[in-house]
């Protein structure tokens, strides 16, 4: 399973790589989102545990829920697109527009990845929002560290931990819930 270093890393049985959207008075299941089927809607590239707490986002500020953000045991950052118009009790299959890989910050964004590679993200991201003063265009800021939290304080593998930020030029759109995703910018790797 996931549990232990080697199989996080290398991609093994995917264990807590599911994310959950649920009904906070039952605890009934309205929507998930996973690499293995059964999911509400099926990601290939969640394939890490998530330990951390996902970053639920009101992006225009009409008191409902528009985005999350959540990163993985693989150094990857995601980012749910919710359709917050929707009004079935169950969700469905309509509750969200997409789940985009975001960012690689990890081995799974390197062609030749070394175990210095390995990074985790255990933490939520920390979400701020810019407004380009040349583009006028407001974009969002997604900030996240990486590190071991299982073994804090180990120095074999070594790993070379970063703290990165990532600019998401699409999550303001007026358009993000119909747009098509090969219109949306590309997944950001470590390099970038």
């Amino acid at each position: 399973g996931c549990y232990t270093d080697t199989a996080c890393s290398t991609g093994g049985e995917p264990l807590g790589n599911s994310l959950y959207i649920v009904n906070a008075e039952t605890g009934a299941k309205i929507w998930s989102a996973s690499s293995t089927t059964g999911a509400s809607l099926v990601v290939s590239d969640m394939k890490y545990s998530m330990p951390s707490q996902p970053k639920v986002l009101d992006v225009n500020s009409d008191g409902l829920a528009d985005t999350i953000y959540v990163g993985d045991l693989g150094g990857q950052v995601f980012r749910v697109d919710i359709n917050n118009k929707n009004t079935t009790e169950s969700g469905g299959p309509t509750l969200v527009k997409r789940v985009r890989l975001l960012a690689q910050l990890g081995s799974t964004g390197v062609a030749a990845p070394t175990t210095q590679d390995s990074r985790r993200i255990f933490e939520p991201p920390t979400v701020a929002f810019f407004k380009d003063a040349t583009l006028g265009s407001i974009f969002a800021t997604v900030a996240v560290g990486t590190g071991n939290r299982s073994h804090p304080l180990s120095t074999s593998p070594l790993i070379k931990d970063r703290f990165a930020t990532v600019f998401d030029f699409d999550v303001t759109r007026t358009d993000l819930l119909s747009i098509a995703d090969t219109k949306l910018q590309n997944t950001v790797k470590y390099a970038d």
